[in-house]
């Protein structure tokens, strides 16, 4: 089931936290049951940081929980460090890298 609106606002206002600078964005990809929340500043070209959280984690814990993990692990320094990577958050809230699709 895809997250409310309220938990999609916790991580993205979580973002904007993290990157002051940039135009956080996030959308539903339904294929794979993930919630993809992006990180670019504008102006800039390559790839954004990109943080995907399994609908299974929305419907398992709180938002706060979620954005706790995401602090805890410290999530933004990661992305800051390697922009190219995609991090999933799943269900149990282990957090690993994912392949980018040539689509999103």
């Amino acid at each position: 089931m895809p997250p409310t609106a309220d938990q999609i606002t916790a991580v993205e206002q979580s973002l904007r936290r993290a990157f002051p600078d940039a135009d956080v964005s996030s959308e539903g990809i339904f294929d794979t049951d993930v919630q993809l929340f992006r990180a670019r500043a504008p102006g800039t070209e390559g790839p954004a940081p990109e943080l995907a959280v399994s609908y299974e984690a929305f419907e398992d814990h709180s938002a706060g929980e979620i954005v706790a993990t995401l602090e805890q692990r410290q999530v933004a320094d990661r992305l800051r460090e390697n922009p190219g990577e995609r991090l999933l958050l799943d269900r149990r809230l282990g957090l690993k890298s994912v392949p980018r699709s040539a689509s999103t």
